[in-house]
């Protein structure tokens, strides 16, 4: 103990050991940082930010007053009208602009999410722009998203919204809940890489990249995207304090009278890559990550004291990670959060770790970014990673503010560090430079990164010179005068680093999303192109040689159509140029990679895009106010609105965040979804008989008006009806009994039949082509498919390119088998979409195809709860039609369609119970639902091909649940609607104590391998299979596997449940879950019940044929369903 407390340590090597010349361990894996962008006070990019730091800047100062007058209004709405008084800090100046309409969020999601959640989108696009892959180009990709976060908060943006508008707590979770800040990058931009968020106090972002660095190096993912962000909601000063708080804003690293740090602010994204394959790419690269470490302090002197000892180890095995000399440091990017105790420790742990492997003295300059930005607490690693890159870059070392005179405490003379308190020119001896970065958590969670100066870019024989082509595009006129005045300054600073034309047309072209404003220019140089930009900045867009502000989407489709006969053409260069820039005006999608694909351009920094700023912020009212009713509407010369469009158009309103609301306009092109759509629904049917697919069928106000009726029952009326239709009353009449003993009766004697048929034989299919592959089915059947199959499994897999195909596959593989044996050799991927005629594959790729497979199993579809038909037909319907033509095509092949049981409900005219067999197809059945109804027009399609020669079966699939060994379900839980049940009925902690078993749980793996057993029998043609488990399960069961998993939940008797709901409909917390539930139990189905039919589906015909291979389907058992739950509980579901 007297030693931690004297910073007396000694290293426990041995003498030959410390003064060893070289570190062996070292990796070779080294990590490319591509890409940045930052949000921090004064400073809204990385020029700002460097300006801020060679120029000495302290950005430290008053909370802003632009900011205060939210807090305020809060406060008083909390009756706390006392005196306040803020921390003086760095903070931003504005907290609560976003581009809402940019990510195509509501306003009122936007005016609900967190402002940590929406800045941060806003830095990590601007992040993926800087390093040249906007637009569409890690569509689909696996990238990873590791978002660090701080835990507890003094004040979340969430408690604010519970307190001002507590109903509205459901629809703000998403926007306010710390995982969906990583999730809803990943779900914007369809990325499929691993996503996380990182937790450990104030090291969470240089933890972040230490993980991300890892999984990089193991193969998990091909890029991803790092960040943080801080913000101080409530910094107000009420006289209490930590420890660690300058009394003036002011962090005075390792200097003398250093008394703490201040609180700091911002938002900062790095994309990282593996420095072989960003090279290959040809990246802009600022820095590269050589090693990296991570540790904990275990038991110190106290759970949150810092810990020279780890520090000391965590650095050493960081530099043992890089494969470096530590003589070769030239700058340490410190901790220093400006404590007497926390400086004189790192310098400790610091001095400790050269002295195993060098006696120099002050050869290593050490500084602090706090002393600038002070502590950004679980940004804080990130902001140091961004000085050190940006440092190496330009080859100089900032100096650490306000350092006057040394701590008297610490031994600077005898130390291997120097304070750099001046600019510096970085000079070395011939060698890379490198440098540390430190980060240390109150978690006790350390972290060290070392990083190397960019390798110089490969020298290029010749660089071709101009023409090219320079395009710019914004969502609106405005951003693109923003954007043009970035390129002025950023061309002119271009013209100083000498920068290639070719690149910065490349990267603006091919690294960039292209919106409906758009401008293009053909330039011969830089000097050219800076004068032309500074004409149009001065001038305006009448100037531009080729300039629209607006696209029709018929001009779009034509454009698109002339520009890639142009590129085909390959005319002379400057005519090429001068027509792609007319036609890319008008709204041509360009294939810009094929107009480089003869030149080895490089990506380079550019401006990312201007994001409006528009306030959102929730409304907090004066409780003397009274709420204004009235909604704006437009849409009408006469402004005649009838009721119930003026009630529609509340709901609407409330729903959206709309100010002004337009009876024409389409509630999903506003910003809606299915989890909007479910809340607009559950209110409005408050009022009026509305199914949620009324909103999908009729979308705008006028048309969702004309087509509801008011509602004839309440809420609470229309519950006590479900009470009668609790399941031990749901009995049949003994007619309908007979009738369905008697059709049950027919179809044995059907069945039997089969009973001459050899079952044993099967084809052996040399090749086989399987559609869905990256689907939760799909990925099953490939999985099984490898191993009770020895022929070529062809994998269609939608890509931009092969290679993104590729690991598309093998993401969905890892995520689902882990590093189970995956045969490549086996496997053939073609990238091609269903979407497409002939799959989008040349004739050459299609015709080869077809004349190679004898085997399709067709599992690719659209499947969703709820939508408009339109949504689902293109991919279930049409894309089958272009599978069947396949088929058909060159020689035969049997045809395999995964379909659904949903095509067996609904109505049907005159008929009120109807036996479902696998002999039945079309009976006339209405099936209420477009994915039923889609998978039912597909199978009209199969069977019309059957009677044309085709080998077609059609498996009818139930509700798929999870394996039966793992409880493992799909990605996207959400969307399925048996677990979003088992979801709601454990948020409310009540299950009803139904013994009558009521869930199909048709395990996937069993789904699969009865695929697997029955698509290949010899004997067996164009059948017809029902895959589900008849032996269901009840909530009774699943209440008790949710008590055995430790939820805290209830058991009541039906009438009790349903009273519960009754009771709970308009609750806060729990009316949405209630809401959800009845939902699935088709509550808001406004239908009339005697049109709907009573189907009894029934599969012994497949069970049969499937019990001689020992595939039974069985109830589960408690353990099982314990698995269902616990994995629920795993992936944050529940």
């Amino acid at each position: 103990m007297a030693k931690l407390l004297n910073f007396d340590i000694k290293s426990n090597k041995s003498k030959t050991e410390s003064s060893a010349p070289i570190i062996h361990e070292g990796s070779t894996k080294e990590i490319a940082i591509i890409g940045m962008a930052m949000q921090y006070p004064k400073a809204a990019d990385r020029h700002e930010f460097w300006s801020n730091l060679i120029h000495e800047i302290d950005c430290s100062g008053d909370f802003p007053q632009e900011r205060r007058g939210n807090i305020e209004a809060y406060l008083r709405f909390k009756n706390a009208n006392d005196k306040i008084k803020y921390f003086r800090g760095c903070y931003l100046e504005e907290i609560d602009g976003f581009d809402y309409s940019f990510f195509g969020i509501t306003p009122k999601e936007a005016e609900l999410m967190d402002p940590n959640q929406r800045l941060f989108l806003q830095t990590v696009w601007q992040a993926i722009e800087d390093a040249g892959y906007g637009g569409k180009k890690l569509i689909g990709s696996n990238t990873g998203v590791i978002v660090s976060s701080e835990g507890a908060k003094p004040l979340s943006y969430q408690t604010i919204v519970q307190d001002v508008e507590p109903e509205s707590t459901y629809l703000a979770y998403p926007g306010n809940s710390g995982p969906m800040t990583a999730s809803r990058i990943s779900y914007l931009l369809d990325l499929h890489g691993p996503t996380m968020l990182i937790d450990t106090s104030c090291s969470s972002s240089l933890s972040a990249i230490h993980v991300a660095v890892q999984m990089l190096r193991n193969g998990q993912m091909d890029q991803t995207i790092v960040g943080a962000i801080k913000l101080n909601l409530l910094p107000v000063d009420i006289g209490s304090r930590v420890g660690m708080e300058s009394s003036d804003g002011r962090t005075r690293t390792f200097a003398d009278n250093s008394e703490g740090t201040a609180l700091g602010e911002g938002s900062a994204a790095l994309i990282l890559k593996p420095l072989s394959k960003a090279m290959r790419d040809h990246d802009h690269i600022y820095a590269v990550i050589k090693g990296s470490a991570s540790n904990n302090d275990g038991r110190a002197i106290s759970i949150t004291a810092p810990n020279p000892i780890t520090q000391e180890a965590v650095i050493v095995e960081a530099w043992k990670d890089a494969g470096i000399h530590p003589e070769h440091l030239s700058y340490m990017e410190a901790h220093g959060t400006a404590t007497q105790l926390g400086d004189r420790i790192e310098i400790s742990a610091i001095t400790n770790a050269f002295r195993r492997y060098t006696d120099k003295k002050q050869f290593c300059a050490i500084g602090s970014v706090k002393t600038n930005y002070a502590h950004t607490y679980s940004l804080s690693g990130i902001t140091g990673v961004i000085k050190a890159a940006l440092s190496l870059q330009h080859k100089k070392i900032p100096a650490s503010l306000h350092f006057h005179k040394p701590n008297s405490n610490i031994s600077f003379e005898e130390s291997p560090v120097y304070i750099n308190d001046q600019l510096t020119d970085w000079e070395t001896e011939g060698i890379p430079r490198l440098c540390g970065v430190s980060s240390f958590g109150m978690s006790g969670t350390n972290c060290h990164l070392v990083l190397e100066e960019a390798p110089p870019r490969r020298e290029e024989q010749a660089v071709q010179k101009g023409p090219y082509l320079f395009t710019l595009s914004a969502k609106s006129e405005t951003a693109l005068r923003e954007l043009l005045t970035g390129y002025v300054r950023d061309i002119a600073r271009k013209q100083s680093e000498q920068a290639s034309l070719r690149d910065i047309c490349y990267t603006a072209s091919t690294g960039r999303e292209h919106h409906p404003h758009r401008m293009a220019m053909v330039v011969n140089d830089l000097r050219d192109l800076e004068s032309k930009l500074l004409k149009l900045a001065r001038d305006g867009w009448e100037e531009a040689e080729n300039y629209q502000h607006a696209i029709e989407s018929s001009e779009r489709e034509e454009a698109s159509r002339y520009a890639e006969q142009a590129l085909e053409a390959g005319t002379g260069k400057e005519g090429l140029l001068l027509r792609l820039a007319d036609l890319y005006v008008k709204g041509a999608d360009i294939d810009w990679d094929k107009l480089y694909r003869k030149e080895s351009a490089y990506k380079v920094p550019l401006p990312t895009y201007p994001f409006d700023r528009v306030p959102c912020w929730i409304h907090i009212p004066d409780r003397s106010e009274s709420p204004s009713k009235t909604v704006e509407l437009t849409g009408r010369e006469d402004n005649d609105y009838s009721k119930k469009e003026q009630d529609v158009a509340a709901v609407w309103q409330k729903i959206l965040g709309l100010k002004v609301v337009n009876i024409h306009e389409d509630f999903f092109d506003l910003g809606g979804d299915s989890f909007i759509a479910i809340q607009f629904v559950s209110k409005l049917h408050e009022t009026y008989q509305v199914a949620l697919n009324d909103l999908f069928t009729y979308r705008t106000i006028h048309q969702l008006a004309k087509n509801i009726k008011e509602q004839s029952d309440s809420p609470e009326a229309k519950l006590e009806k479900l009470k009668k239709s609790s399941p031990s009353r749901a009995a049949i009449s003994a007619e309908m009994q007979r009738f369905i003993q008697e059709e049950a009766n027919k179809y044995e004697a059907q069945y039997k039949e089969l009973e001459r048929v050899d079952l044993t034989q099967v084809k052996h299919y040399a090749n086989i082509l399987l559609t869905g592959a990256t689907g939760y089915l799909g990925i099953h059947l490939l999985h099984d498919l490898l191993k009770e199959s020895n022929g070529r499994l062809h994998v269609l897999v939608r890509g931009k390119t092969q290679a993104e195909a590729e690991a598309r596959l093998a993401d969905k593989w890892k995520y689902y088998f882990g590093f189970a044996l995956f045969d490549r050799n086996r496997v053939t991927v073609v990238n091609g979409d269903l979407l497409y005629d002939r799959f989008g594959l040349t004739d050459e790729q299609y015709d080869s195809l077809a004349q190679t497979i004898d085997c399709i199993i067709h599992s690719a579809a659209t499947v969703k709860h709820y939508g408009h038909y339109s949504e689902f037909e293109e991919l279930n319907v049409n894309g089958t039609k272009r599978m069947i033509r396949f088929a058909q095509e060159h020689q035969p092949k049997d045809f395999n369609f995964i379909s659904t049981t949903a095509v067996s409900k609904g109505s049907i005219q005159n008929r009120k119970c109807v036996v479902f067999t696998e002999y039945d197809h079309d009976i006339g059945q209405e099936v209420g639902h477009p994915y039923g109804e889609s998978k039912l027009a597909a199978e009209k399609l199969i069977v019309e091909a059957r009677s044309q020669g085709l080998n077609g079966n059609i498996f009818r699939v139930g509700n798929i649940m999870g394996h039966s060994e793992t409880g493992r379900f799909q990605e996207n839980i959400e969307d399925n609607g048996l677990y979003t049940i088992i979801q709601s009925m454990a948020k409310m902690g009540i299950f009803p104590d139904s013994s009558q078993g009521e869930i199909d749980f048709t395990y996937i793996d069993y789904v699969s391998r009865s695929i697997c057993l029955l698509y290949n029998r010899e004997h067996l043609k164009s059948e017809t299979y029902h895959l589900m488990n008849r032996d269901k399960t009840s909530f009774c069961e699943l209440g008790e596997a949710a008590k055995a998993s430790g939820l805290a939940v209830t058991m009541a008797p039906y009438e009790q449940f349903i009273d519960f709901m009754s009771d709970n409909y308009t609750d806060e917390r729990l009316g949405p879950y209630i809401h959800n539930l009845l939902l699935h139990f088709g509550f808001f189905e406004e239908r009339e019940e005697e049109a709907r039919a009573h189907f009894v589906m029934l599969s012994d015909k497949t069970e049969w044929l499937l019990k001689p291979f020992g595939l039974v389907w069985r109830r589960p058992n408690q353990e099982q369903l314990k698995k269902v739950l616990d994995h629920c509980i795993e992936v944050q579901f529940i």
